[in-house]
């Protein structure tokens, strides 16, 4: 059972991490296409408001959240974890249909 908990505790740690990763890529991307549409000069204290009101946000749903080290206590947990995370869609709806888990309605 010891391991299973490690693998699984790896797995979702990776996968959190590395979605983490994703979304600040993808919003840093928009943030700087928007800038380019918008001007910068305009967009910034849009998205300084914004940001603002997101840490603000955070804060009340999940307070007294810290911030600690992760450690890899099973690396095939991991690199299944961060693997899952890359193949993961981060569309929103796009037009696409939700896909069926087969045995699920």
């Amino acid at each position: 059972a010891g391991d299973g908990y490690k693998r699984q505790g790896s797995f979702l740690n990776a996968f959190a991490l590395r979605i983490g990763e994703r979304l600040r890529a993808a919003t840093d991307a928009a943030d700087q296409a928007a800038a380019g549409t918008a001007g910068a000069e305009r967009l910034l204290p849009v998205l300084a408001e914004r940001g603002e009101a997101v840490q603000e946000r955070l804060e009340t749903l999940f307070p007294g959240v810290t911030r600690h080290r992760l450690s890899v206590r099973d690396a095939e947990g991991w690199s299944s974890g961060t693997s899952a995370a890359d193949r993961a869609s981060l569309d929103v709806g796009g037009g696409r249909k939700p896909r069926q888990v087969p045995g699920r309605r």
